[in-house]
């Protein structure tokens, strides 16, 4: 599935489940205020806001992080639902276009590509979760869990890059994991649309592991 395609079919999806939750809802009065926005630069783990730099080997680091894991969950023999499997495969391509477009903002700059999987992310969540893996649900709920951390770093980057380029492009993409989110948060996790948006406002502290954040 194309990325404009994924972008209209999964704007409907999301929308409805906006839609669903205006209607289930009350008439939000009474529902809690998200966070203002901030103008403060967001800091990396050592208190001093990331490079641009930094912030874009990072990002491809974790595109590269999420192919490699679709690709090994969509070959699991524990996957079995051929809908997950479509689903798998549209996600892992918009990821490898997302690593692309990166990695082409990198060598423009005259920095190296980035091809390997975050280390960090892989040694502490990806590998450990994989291992522990007996089921189908399991595999999914990795995505889930990779795929929200990856928008929120996104929503963060997106803030913290100084060039406005840079700022576009991180949330053109975020806004795709921000989906990926999204459908699987409803059709995987089976969550409320409560769960899903809890607040008017996306998180925009870095989710990442300690020293996951490339320099």
């Amino acid at each position: 599935m194309e990325r404009r395609q994924f972008l209209q079919w999964s704007s409907a999806t999301v929308l409805g489940v906006v839609a669903l939750g205006a209607c289930t809802g009350d008439s939000g009065g009474n529902r809690p205020q998200g966070p203002a926005p901030t103008t403060t630069p967001p800091t990396s783990s050592s208190g001093t806001a990331p490079t641009d730099l930094a912030l874009t080997k990072t990002a491809a680091s974790l595109e590269a992080m999420l192919i490699a894991a679709y690709q090994k969950i969509v070959t699991s023999p524990l996957l079995t639902n051929p809908a997950v499997l479509t689903l798998g495969g549209a996600f892992a391509q918009h990821h490898t276009q997302h690593l692309a477009a990166l990695n082409g903002t990198l060598t423009t700059s005259g920095v190296p590509a980035i091809a390997a999987p975050n280390d960090v992310m892989e040694k502490q969540i990806v590998q450990p979760a994989l291992d522990a893996a007996k089921t189908q649900d399991d595999l999914m709920h990795l995505l889930f869990t990779l795929e929200a951390a990856t928008a929120q770093t996104y929503v963060y980057a997106g803030g913290a890059a100084t060039r406005p380029d840079l700022r576009s492009t991180m949330m053109s993409i975020g806004g795709i994991e921000a989906r990926h989110r999204a459908i699987l948060g409803v059709e995987i996790e089976n969550l409320r649309v409560e769960d899903l948006f809890p607040d008017a406002f996306a998180p925009s502290d870095n989710p990442l592991p300690p020293d996951a954040l490339l320099t």
